[in-house]
């Protein structure tokens, strides 16, 4: 796979009935779950007249990266 930017997030949830009135609800998601790098791109394509990005040093460059994968898991009570 060329570079690029690729993220893919997903989530999980089961349903439990504890009586007539109360559900309890447990919820996994994932986001990155891949955990692939995708970096965050320093200067783009030449400004306005005036502002040429192009000659600046940056060009080109990574200028960092995203969030890794992050999990979260919670619990939801309906009555």
């Amino acid at each position: 796979m060329g570079p690029g930017y690729l993220n893919l997030d997903t989530s999980l949830f089961k349903n439990f009935r504890l009586s007539d009135r109360f559900q309890l609800q447990f919820r996994a998601e994932a986001f990155n779950i891949l955990n692939h790098t995708n970096f965050q791109l320093g200067v783009g394509n030449a400004g306005p007249s005036g502002n040429n990005r192009l000659n600046r040093p940056e060009f080109g460059k990574a200028g960092g990266t995203f969030s890794p994968r992050n999990l979260q898991l919670g619990l939801k009570l309906r009555f």
